[in-house]
């Protein structure tokens, strides 16, 4: 059952407290991360009935590829694609990438609401190996999180600045006010969910992993951030989709 499979393989890798991955790590660093994400993708995989093996292979295997870009990735703020985004959002065709620009400058928290933005860390010991995500809410001192501890619940958003020493804001390609808002609803209303274990049935809308409850509230607005569309979406396959445009970032 992948329900059982993903157990196994949620267990060796959520709530890690040993050293995350950052831009600055050396190779042999990198290397080590994704050796033991390769070793707990094959143990998790000795869990799979006959049936499904080939189906779960494909899926672990692109994850892992894309975890292994993910450690070695640099986050780079487009001012225009910025800009651009930030129009649509708050209908306010006056925004120009200079703004876009002086967004970042300031730092975090941007002078704009952040409902429905989407929040990723590429600390490792947030939740699990393959970084964490959260969404912003309605109310701009909060986002909403799926975490194991306590599912779907409602956080400090001041704890990204502070807390996760690598991590990256996006806004969505794209998307129109009202869709912010009803992503964020979305989110909102799934608060006190169960977490899912069930890492390869991201469509389960009965409980939620982390990046499942920001593709799902987004994904009902007509936006899909999963980069490979497979059975499962991780905090990579958002950051790597195209209509994700980062506005911050801290730690690259």
């Amino acid at each position: 059952m992948v329900k059982k499979v993903m157990a196994t393989y949620l267990a060796v890798t959520c709530l890690l407290t040993t050293s995350s991955v950052f831009a600055s790590d050396s190779e042999d660093a990198i290397q080590q991360k994704i050796a033991e994400a390769n070793q707990e993708m094959q143990e998790a995989l000795k869990s799979v009935p006959k049936e499904k093996l080939e189906a779960a292979k494909k899926e672990l295997e692109s994850s892992q590829k894309t975890y292994e870009e993910f450690l070695r990735k640099e986050v780079r703020v487009d001012p225009v694609k910025v800009a651009e985004a930030l129009r649509l959002k708050f209908n306010d065709p006056n925004i120009t990438a200079e703004d876009a620009k002086n967004l970042g400058a300031l730092g975090f928290p941007p002078n704009h609401h952040t409902r429905g933005d989407i929040f990723i860390t590429w600390d490792s010991k947030t939740v699990y190996r393959h970084g964490h995500a959260g969404i912003g809410s309605k109310s701009e001192r909060l986002t909403v999180e799926a975490l194991p501890d306590g599912g779907v619940q409602y956080q400090s958003r001041s704890k990204w600045p502070s807390d996760m020493k690598k991590w990256a804001a996006y806004l969505v390609s794209g998307a129109k006010s009202d869709e912010y808002q009803t992503a964020a609803n979305w989110a909102e209303h799934s608060v006190g969910k169960d977490y899912s274990i069930a890492y390869l049935n991201k469509w389960r809308t009965d409980a939620y992993y982390c990046s499942s409850l920001v593709w799902r509230s987004w994904y009902n607005q007509g936006h899909d951030l999963d980069y490979d569309g497979g059975g499962a979406v991780t905090p990579p396959d958002i950051d790597k989709s195209e209509k994700a445009i980062a506005y911050y970032t801290k730690g690259f």
